[in-house]
């Protein structure tokens, strides 16, 4: 029996990780970090779930980085708060 999680969990779980693991680290993770934290294998299904958060307003975007997708301030304590 798989245990099936809803998008909106799923990017919670994504944006809750973002922040712990720059808290920690002091960078943002890596599509494959992201991915091992959440149980999903596909580098390109994070990225899709990346582009529609920053489409959505939940992530921001540094255009001249690597790994530049950021929780958004305002989005922190929301994506906190609603982790599963």
């Amino acid at each position: 029996f798989m245990t099936h999680r809803t998008n909106t969990e799923t990017r919670n779980n994504i944006a809750k990780y973002m922040i712990s693991f720059f808290d920690e680290y002091g960078r943002q993770p890596s599509f494959r970090e992201i991915g091992r934290a959440v149980g999903i294998t596909s580098t390109s299904t994070i990225a899709g779930y990346l582009h529609r958060m920053q489409k959505d307003g939940e992530l921001g975007k540094t255009e001249t980085k690597n790994r530049a997708f950021y929780v958004r301030p305002d989005r922190i304590m929301y994506a906190e708060k609603n982790a599963v």
